[in-house]
């Protein structure tokens, strides 16, 4: 394949967006359907335990966010495709900014339901400096969002750009249907609920006046699909590459990425009228991709990236040429001829060896210390590409070492995340401490956690007085040494006056501890009560003040305790449709109102405690209220704030048919039960449940004591169906709670 050809197949594009969005799990749907991957994760779910690809980073897992970008490349339908999925929290902006240089195209995601957003705006304002081709996705339809149109409007109004929807959704929220690929004027809807393959069944209706359309998505949702199909092609003008590729543009489609509707519309899409790699500017001249001689530039360093081999990856941007394995370029900032053996293509954090790379790809270099963020490489002309942004820290702290042990890990891990350019160090010249500046507070957490984890080194930080840091430059030396001294000067001279500050304040408070001292020696205490007293540990002069209020501990008397507990509210209706009522006793049934306690060691309180009081109030945060009894603690066994487990009888069933909870199944319309009838035919039958007992619940209404049910593999039964019936295995923990 020629170079030409190589050059038109790939397309490199990231994807940007405010926090949670949805651009990583957009990410992780394209990935999907591109055949990268064959199920897709999520960032943060209780059902997919599979996290998300591009957030490989422990403490993005662990907070479901990005922290860093993430490079990914597949191939689809004869086309490479390489994916830049970047941080939306704007404390990580300047890799996103760092990685729009190395980008032909971007998709911008959008909620439906909150809007463009601030970082939104941001992102876009560079992406319109820059002339970059923009596409908007609009994400989270299953979920209650604004009115479509409105939200065209909005992306217009919001982010100065002109659009034209290239797919519509049908309705959103719970009754989101699909979307409709106006592009290539086809519909698809999935006819099942697997939704994290790209396997997974679907059916294609490719004229909106086809009576299936109205079969599978209703007759109102499919006759509005067609009122805004129409109103779409009288209101925008037909979609033109041109303003797109130029940047006055932007394509909009709808979906939903978490549940697949819409990805592959994009995706196919994307890949036809999304720019191939374009030029790239120099401070000298503008390099073609298709020109013969390599060159490219690093954006992006990642320091550790394999935890075991503390590996540091430079990621390097082809711009021209054809990059090759095992030959020499040249290194432009120090001159030198440097050879690779083992450059990688990735996929988040698994890397792979290549021979080869085009204009577009993204190539990983094993980098020993020797790169910085804006290198490049060439086949020997001296270039300097324009355009990769540098921004002054604007948050600063001190750095300490939390763990002496591990000094020469920590001065490692600190130099190693420098490199990246996310936070940069600084040494005070008055006391020689370590400053870390970065441009938002949550760089530092993540430092730390880092540092911690993946280097084995503690570090603590230390709050300091400084707002920005500026670079000063002057053609006049003399003019600028001067300033160098008198900052220096005034340097010197606030410190001096925050030490002389502080020995004052030591003063005072040696003063104040002398006479706190003095008045202890005239102090009595007494307690009015007899009982246990609690300890309480502070400094001497911090609890007796002058005005006799100062609280110094707390005596308590447990000769007779009283045990608080919560009841919930449906108890609560359940035992007074039973006639028992706490606090009454009922002349038709037996209510006791004494309870019993199990101590933490699982042994029974000698002693019963009696109900006197309960709160008349539900807590609406827990549906519960407040229950209080008093018991009898002659042997001081329970002590204040002491846990123990409570028991109070609320009924006696005679005669309950009881069965295994796993054996009731919930549905919209109700609980059921599989009943196995004399002639071995199932019958669904719905049923009244009641209170549960252990792992076994009571049914009211619906099932006669003898009857046979369905405990186990009622998944793979339905109504009327013949089977043979076999007993349960032997549930132990049951037969004791029996």
């Amino acid at each position: 394949m020629t170079l030409q050809e190589e050059i038109t197949r790939r397309r490199t594009f990231a994807i940007i967006s405010h926090p949670d969005a949805g651009k990583t799990t957009l990410t992780e749907k394209l990935l999907l359907f591109g055949g990268a991957i064959h199920v897709a994760g999520a960032v943060k779910s209780n059902k997919i335990k599979k996290g998300a690809t591009s957030d490989f980073m422990e403490i993005e897992r662990q907070r479901g966010i990005s922290v860093a970008t993430s490079v990914m490349g597949f191939e689809y339908n004869g086309v490479k495709i390489n994916i830049l999925d970047t941080p939306g929290h704007e404390d990580f902006a300047e890799d996103t900014y760092r990685t729009l240089t190395a980008v032909d195209s971007v998709i911008i995601v959008i909620d439906g339901a909150k809007g463009v957003e601030q970082q939104t705006r941001r992102l876009m304002e560079v992406c319109r400096m820059r002339k970059t081709p923009v596409m908007v996705f609009i994400n989270k339809l299953d979920r209650p969002c604004k009115d479509p149109f409105d939200l065209l409007d909005e992306v217009e109004r919001e982010l100065r750009i002109k659009v034209r929807p290239l797919a519509f959704p049908i309705s959103n929220g719970p009754t989101f249907k699909g979307v409709y690929n106006i592009y290539a004027h086809g519909l698809s809807l999935f006819t099942s609920d697997e939704r994290q393959t790209a396997t997974a069944s679907t059916v294609e209706i490719r004229d909106l006046a086809a009576p299936e359309l109205d079969a599978h998505v209703g007759e109102r949702y499919a006759r509005q699909l067609r009122e805004d199909s129409e109103l779409i092609e009288g209101v925008y003008d037909p979609f033109d590459r041109d303003a797109y590729l130029a940047g006055d543009l932007a394509p909009v489609f709808f979906g939903s990425a978490i549940n697949n509707f819409g990805v592959r519309e994009l995706l196919e899409c994307f890949i036809d009228i999304a720019p191939s790699p374009r030029p790239s500017q120099t401070e000298t001249r503008r390099v073609e991709p298709a020109e013969e001689k390599m060159t490219g530039f690093v954006f992006k360093i990642h320091a550790n990236m394999d935890p075991n081999h503390r590996d540091r990856i430079a990621f390097l941007k082809i711009c021209s040429g054809r990059f090759e394995r095992n030959r020499n370029y040249l290194h432009v900032r120090s001159g030198k001829q440097l050879k690779f053996s083992s450059p990688t293509a990735f996929m988040a954090e698994k890397k792979s060896v290549i021979d080869e790379a085009y204009p577009g790809d993204i190539v990983g270099l094993h980098d020993t210390g020797t790169f910085k963020i804006g290198d490049t490489f060439t086949e020997g002309e001296k270039l300097k590409f324009t355009g990769i942004p540098s921004f002054a820290p604007e948050q600063f702290r001190y750095i300490e070492n939390a763990d002496p042990l591990k000094f020469k890990q920590l001065a490692k891990g600190v130099d190693q995340l420098m490199d990246e350019g996310v936070a940069q160090l600084f040494t005070s010249q008055l006391n020689g401490r370590r400053i870390i500046g970065t441009v938002g507070a949550l760089q530092f957490e993540v430092i730390q956690y880092r540092l911690e984890h993946e280097y084995g080194a503690k570090c603590r930080w230390e709050p300091i007085s400084i707002y920005k840091a500026c670079w000063i430059e002057s053609d006049d030396a003399g003019q600028l040494a001067d300033f160098k001294r008198a900052a220096s000067q005034l340097e010197l001279d606030n410190a001096t006056a925050a030490y002389e500050s502080a020995v004052a304040d030591v003063a005072v408070g040696e003063a104040d501890l002398t006479q706190a001292q003095m008045t202890l020696g005239y102090t009595s205490v007494q307690s009015p009560i007899a009982g246990y007293i609690s300890e309480r540990n502070a400094d001497i002069g911090t609890l007796v003040g002058p005005s006799g209020k100062s609280l110094l501990a707390t005596v308590v008397k447990s000769d007779t305790v009283r045990v608080d507990f919560s009841m919930t509210a449906l108890d609560y209706l359940r035992s007074k449709a039973r006639n028992v009522n706490l606090g009454h006793r009922d002349s038709t049934r037996k209510w006791d109102p004494y309870i019993t306690v199990t101590l933490a060691d699982g042994s029974e309180y000698p002693y019963r405690g009696l109900v006197d009081f309960a709160d008349p109030q539900v807590d609406p945060e827990t549906g519960t209220f407040s229950v209080r009894a008093e018991m009898p603690n002659p042997d001081h066994i329970l002590l204040p704030g002491q846990f123990t487990k409570v028991k109070l009888l609320l009924d006696v069933r005679e005669d309950a048919v009881v069965v295994p909870s796993k054996a009731i199944v919930i549905e919209k319309g109700g609980a059921y039960i599989y009943v196995v009838r004399p002639d071995s035919i199932v019958e669904k039958r719905f049923v009244e449940t009641g209170p549960e007992w252990g792992n076994n619940i009571v049914v009211e209404r619906g099932l006669v004591r003898g009857e046979d049910i369905v405990v186990e593999g009622y998944h793979k039964l339905q109504h009327g169906m013949k089977v043979e019936p076999v007993a349960p295995r032997r549930d132990e923990e049951a037969e004791k709670q029996q």
